[in-house]
């Protein structure tokens, strides 16, 4: 795990907790990543910045950060 979390290594040492996290993990990865709701959230969060926050963020710092963030989402 990255930047290690002792409380996190104990729990997932337990098999049983192990399966029911990997369970998890991977039905929430199906419901966002896997069928685009992720990408959906973030391209409607990325057009509102790019809409009515311009003033506040440069649209290309808002470009980079947007596709930075889909990058992780692939």
């Amino acid at each position: 795990m990255p930047g290690g979390n002792v409380l996190a290594e104990r729990f997932l040492a337990d098999d049983a907790f192990a399966a029911l996290y990997a369970e998890h993990l991977a039905e929430h990865t199906d419901q966002l990543i896997t069928s685009g709701a992720a990408a959906e959230v973030l391209a409607t969060w990325t057009a509102v910045l790019q809409d009515q926050a311009s003033d506040l963020v440069p649209t290309e710092t808002i470009a980079s950060e947007s596709a930075s963030i889909a990058a992780h989402l692939e």
